[in-house]
């Protein structure tokens, strides 16, 4: 019989099992393992504990798809444990099962395994030849036997191929997968840049229109007209918009940087939220004319140490989401109160509208960037999607917590959490806000 020394530069094992899992044959075995004491045991008698529960699933998955590819078994070896990639096919009732150290080898190790099952098939032949001359009453019983060895053999080569076929495909997709992985990232870096260039770019002229409308403020109230409101209703309007739209500016340019992995830090001051939450209100008048307010502090002042600027930008976006997704003439509640239970203490914010509402499967991903929820984009109501992005990563710096609740028709209530930490621990300086 020709030897299996064929694989010897290709580490590997082949067996074959019965429809169970039970050994039969070690048809090769060059990784020193003990194959005589494995034949007629299971195949779990092969493989280290760890991966028992696996292989039992790989003997159902033959079972069910006739076929496996690189089930990663660990067995052990003479002086370690070895991970082999393992591919198996179940041919006519039987199981064929190869193992390599590493995937690349699989295919070699198949093609030297054909290789050898050809030999064997061959030689076979010829002492059948030489048994039916000798022996002519048994000639038809062993012939017999090797067409069913024959074509056993054949399927089993049509396994290997397949098998060797598909290990192919295989790693063609995962390097075509990887290449679409890195196209797909340099093109959100390209994006993100982008996005961190053109914001710079458009600060700058707001910046313009906000100092000019503050002059022609001054100016105007110098001038002592006679009813000076005229004009500097509308210049203040002016002002809260564009600081509205540098506002939201800011969030996509810290959206960028995150997304670019850049580390954003808070610059925290000791503050009143109440003295805050009133000036956002008052920039916000125009806009929530056309609503029903009910602001209720249930605390006259609440002094914590938090980055004045990113707090700011948070209560706005929020209740400017609720101005925007709230019909004319629907209640807008926003409260604030002491949460003193928790360590550190918190304050508590709440913020409910009457509005559309968030549909229960889209409320999971309100907080991504970009993301906005298929009712209002069906209704027309323009918008960004980076609001509660923002909000979400300001109220994440500062280590507090988000929650929403919502109704579609009915409306939507975030409750926002922020621990309350002494300006002494945070080094902040006092800031004081004017309304």
């Amino acid at each position: 019989m020709p030897k299996s020394d064929v694989l010897t530069p290709i580490q590997g094992i082949a067996l074959l099992c019965d429809s169970q899992g039970i050994i039969q044959q070690i048809i090769a075995n060059n990784l020193g393992l003990a194959a005589a004491p494995l034949v007629g045991q299971a195949l779990t008698a092969l493989v280290e504990p760890s991966s028992v529960e696996k292989t039992q699933n790989l003997l159902a998955t033959l079972h069910m798809q006739r076929v496996a590819f690189d089930w990663l078994l660990y067995v052990p070896s003479a002086n370690s444990v070895i991970g082999l990639h393992c591919y198996a096919g179940m041919v006519g009732g039987q199981i064929f099962i190869v193992g390599t150290p590493s995937q690349p080898d699989a295919e070699a190790f198949f093609e030297a395994l054909m290789q050898i099952n050809n030999q064997h098939q061959n030689t076979l032949r010829q002492m059948m030849k030489d048994v039916a001359m000798q022996q002519p009453t048994a000639s038809l019983v062993q012939a017999n036997r090797l067409d069913e060895f024959s074509r056993l053999n054949s399927e089993l080569i049509n396994a290997q191929r397949e098998l060797a076929k598909r290990n192919r495909e295989l790693t063609t997709l995962a390097q075509e997968n990887a290449q679409l992985y890195q196209d797909a990232a340099a093109a959100l870096q390209l994006r993100n840049e982008f996005i961190s260039s053109i914001t710079h770019d458009l600060k700058t002229p707001l910046t313009t229109i906000k100092g000019y409308g503050e002059i022609l403020r001054r100016r105007v109230t110098r001038l002592e007209l006679a009813e000076p409101d005229k004009l500097i209703g509308p210049l203040d309007t002016i002002d809260a918009t564009v600081q509205r739209m540098i506002e939201q500016i800011e969030g996509l340019l810290d959206l960028a940087r995150l997304q670019m992995s850049d580390t954003l830090r808070i610059n925290p001051s000791e503050f009143d939220l109440v003295l805050l939450v009133q000036r956002v209100l008052k920039m916000l008048a125009p806009l929530l004319a056309r609503h029903q307010l009910q602001f209720t502090p249930l605390e006259p002042s609440l002094i914590g140490c938090w980055d004045l600027l990113y707090l700011e930008r948070m209560v706005t976006n929020i209740i400017s989401n609720a101005i925007k997704y709230s019909p004319p003439a629907r209640l807008i509640s926003i409260s604030l109160r002491l949460e003193s239970s928790t360590t550190p203490p918190q304050t508590i914010m709440e913020v409910c509208d009457q509005g559309v509402g968030i549909p229960a499967a889209e409320l999971k991903r309100i907080f991504e960037p970009f993301y906005r929820a298929e009712n209002v984009r069906k209704q027309g109501i323009k918008g960004t999607g980076i609001g509660l992005a923002s909000v979400r990563q300001i109220i994440d710096l500062h280590g507090g917590t988000i929650s929403v609740t919502s109704e579609e028709h009915v409306g939507t209530c975030f409750t926002i959490g922020l621990p309350i930490i002494p300006s002494s621990t945070q080094h902040g300086a006092d800031e004081s806000i004017a309304l």
